[in-house]
């Protein structure tokens, strides 16, 4: 099974510790060279509203990485690391009826850039599904794109377990063409699952 390394990113609690610490600095000093009893007050006002967002951005890091190490977890749950390139197409495609597409193969050696024909809600989407053990490039997001013209569909859509390179990302963006991430396919597969 392969592993997944954490990305290394400072974050937002750690900033906003920081600047609570920073803050307490500055405001000491003012207060310290006054003894008005009005800059305490505002010391201790700025001091509290500082907490506050420390605290709510802090929860928010939590929630978003615990949201995140659910997914992973779905994913290794459903052994997705161990299926073939075929089957994660067709696991995939059951998540996709599970939230309401239609969904329609396409053929194995002629696809054109596309494993799945997805409709749902009037609109025709050329999906692309990738399992890597690595970010995803650039060449899935042309293939879909250009499967996406080739199939007359309405949009396109690259799904992965892994994640995508900026670039990749960057290309979606200016394609319209939809990226999901392992984040939110271990999402699907919890909704799936009932997990």
């Amino acid at each position: 099974m392969t592993r997944r390394r954490k990305p290394h990113k400072q974050s937002l609690s750690t900033v906003a510790t920081g600047s609570i610490i920073v803050s307490i600095f500055f405001f000491s000093a003012f207060a310290s060279s006054s003894n008005n009893e009005s800059a305490w007050l505002l010391m201790a006002a700025v001091l509290t509203m500082l907490l506050a967002i420390a605290t709510l951005t802090t929860t928010f890091v939590w929630r978003s990485e615990y949201q995140k190490q659910k997914s992973f977890q779905a994913l290794e749950s459903v052994s997705v690391d161990l299926m073939t390139g075929k089957q994660f197409e067709r696991y995939v495609g059951e998540l996709l009826k599970s939230q309401g597409y239609r969904i329609q193969y396409t053929p194995a050696t002629t696809d054109y850039g596309v494993d799945i024909l997805g409709r749902k809600s009037g609109s025709k989407v050329a999906i692309q599904v990738k399992r890597y053990n690595k970010p995803v490039g650039r060449p899935a997001i042309r293939e879909a794109i250009a499967g996406k013209t080739h199939y007359r569909c309405n949009s396109s859509m690259v799904i992965t377990n892994t994640s995508y390179t900026k670039s990749a990302r960057n290309l979606a963006e200016s394609n319209g063409c939809v990226l999901v991430d392992g984040v939110e396919l271990g999402t699907w597969v919890r909704l799936y699952h009932r997990v």
